[in-house]
């Protein structure tokens, strides 16, 4: 009993700072999305285009939370693994972990330990996304961006819907302000819920679009969003189709569409502590 405790404690984020949006996506979340897919998109689409759109919203869904697992379970981090007492090159001791880091590793000062080619922290899971699991969490990205896609067309055509179609002041405040609507009595409960679900939508559809393009550049060039924040660009590499391996690891595409055999299909071919550094003559101006 003792050790599942354990287990389930170590599942929760360390930062107290992150349980709110961890249990947000834990329960808040999957509620939604299923009031969406049974009750916003029946009342959109056809049977027909029904049959089409809820085995993809649900398999959307479906790899959206097991990447989210995936996340939370892959342990990205320098502990347990064996770590040289010796100094070597581009390595650096860490003084709050007591033991030496390897190049790309960065102490985490919200989960308190080195990761491995650390990328950044993720508020939604309370865990590092470093070298282990961060094609885990460009799949999360790309399938909530599908699925907000689904559910911006189905909340817009409701909300039109709620709002006659015509542009006046109450349907203004129902649609862009249906918080206020809905505290004048301007608003139903029905039209509140669509339009603040279709504002939402709007946000997380072009939010994990600008995520999806911004860290498919960095990872096509060899970089994580911290070496490009702090400006390390010794890593960076041209070499597209390795930089994409190294991140996904092989069958890049299939793993995106199907990150359910990640770990069985698309094994990453290093092991998050070698890495190859670029040499001082073939730095070029901007990387300096």
């Amino acid at each position: 009993m003792f050790y599942c405790i354990h287990t389930a404690m170590e599942f929760l984020p360390r930062d107290k700072a992150d349980y709110v949006p961890f249990f947000m996506m834990l329960t808040i979340v999957p509620l939604i999305i299923f009031y969406e897919i049974f009750f916003i998109f029946p009342q959109t689409f056809s049977n027909e285009v029904n049959l089409f759109i809820m085995p993809i919203s649900f398999y959307a869904f479906s790899c959206i939370y097991f990447c989210w697992f995936q996340l939370i379970r892959i342990d990205t981090t320098t502990k347990g693994r064996m770590l040289p007492s010796v100094l070597h090159a581009n390595w650096r001791f860490c003084h709050i972990c007591e033991q030496n880091s390897p190049p790309r590793a960065e102490h985490c000062h919200r989960c308190n330990i080195c990761v491995l080619k650390l990328d950044h922290h993720c508020f939604l899971t309370g865990k590092c996304v470093g070298y282990f699991n961060q094609r885990y969490f460009f799949a999360l990205v790309f399938h909530s961006w599908i699925l907000a896609s689904f559910a911006m067309i189905a909340n817009y055509d409701v909300a039109l819907g709620a709002t006659d179609g015509r542009l006046t002041f109450n349907t203004f405040l129902i649609a862009f302000l249906p918080n206020i609507a809905w505290i004048f009595g301007l608003a139903g409960n029905l039209p509140f819920y669509v339009c603040g679900m279709l504002m939402f939508g709007c946000v997380v559809f072009v939010f994990c679009l600008y995520l999806a393009v911004y860290h498919s550049r960095l990872f096509t060039t060899g970089l994580s969003s911290f070496e490009r924040s702090r400006g390390i660009f010794k890593y960076r590499s041209t070499h597209t189709s390795t930089n994409i391996e190294d991140v996904i690891g092989r069958r890049a595409i299939m793993f995106i569409a199907c990150p359910f055999l990640g770990e069985l299909m698309c094994p990453l071919k290093g092991d998050g502590i070698k890495f190859s550094v670029k040499k001082f003559e073939q730095l070029n101006h901007r990387d300096l």
